[in-house]
């Protein structure tokens, strides 16, 4: 007489090495959606920058004057320009009675003026992927004065 089934060692035998399986495959299923959260949120944020350095360079580009403090002031005629940061938005740009946030996740920006006629710009954005995995993006560009 043939039996049908399986042994209770069988049946022990997969309800060990299942959870073990399963463990693996989550884990590397985990890692390949946290690498590609991080290429995606790296793209977004180089873009973003990358939009905000042509916004301050079309505006330093025809800047009168140049003011550098707590936040930056492009004197322009007939309106100046002010760049901040703001914690919670991003990189703001105020001109007149109109804010617009040029970029998100922007913590911070510097404008150097340097000794060949010309700025450096930097702008520093992070952002949190997982609980104790972030990302930092640091852009640096130059921006030549009108002559």
């Amino acid at each position: 007489m043939k039996r049908r089934g399986f042994t209770m060692v069988e049946l022990m035998i997969v309800v060990v090495l299942l959870p073990l399986v399963i463990a693996v495959v989550g884990k590397f299923y985990l890692e390949g959606r946290i690498a590609a959260t991080r290429i995606e949120s790296t793209v977004a944020i180089n873009r973003a920058l990358g939009f905000a350095h042509e916004r301050i360079q079309r505006d330093l580009v025809g800047a009168d004057a140049v003011e550098v403090g707590e936040r930056i002031e492009i004197v322009r005629k007939p309106v100046s320009v002010f760049y901040s940061v703001d914690p919670d938005r991003g990189l703001v740009r105020r001109q007149a009675d109109r804010e617009v946030v040029v970029a998100r996740r922007v913590t911070a920006l510097t404008l150097q003026p340097d000794d060949t006629n010309g700025y450096d710009v930097t702008t520093r954005a992070t952002r949190t992927l997982v609980s104790g995995r972030r990302i930092e993006l640091v852009r640096t560009s130059y921006v030549a004065r009108r002559r």
